[in-house]
């Protein structure tokens, strides 16, 4: 647990530069870093439970929404 826990520190810090820079809009930093990590694990689970799944698409569709999520205005 400590692990997940400096991984989401570190990304969140990433994050959080991303808005002083004005490269990201405003949005928590913590909780879209948990977010991120929610959605790569996701993606093991499914891949677990249907090894068939389209990777591409999936992976697709989290970098939009992410994309989206974070997008400046600017």
């Amino acid at each position: 647990m400590a692990a997940l826990g400096m991984e989401i520190d570190v990304v969140s810090q990433l994050l959080a530069a991303g808005q002083a820079s004005g490269e990201f809009r405003a949005f928590d930093p913590r909780i879209m870093a948990l977010t991120l990590r929610h959605a790569v694990d996701g993606l093991a689970e499914l891949i677990a439970d249907d090894p068939d799944v389209d990777v591409d698409a999936y992976t697709r569709e989290i970098v939009a929404l992410f994309e989206g999520a974070t997008r400046s205005a600017g």
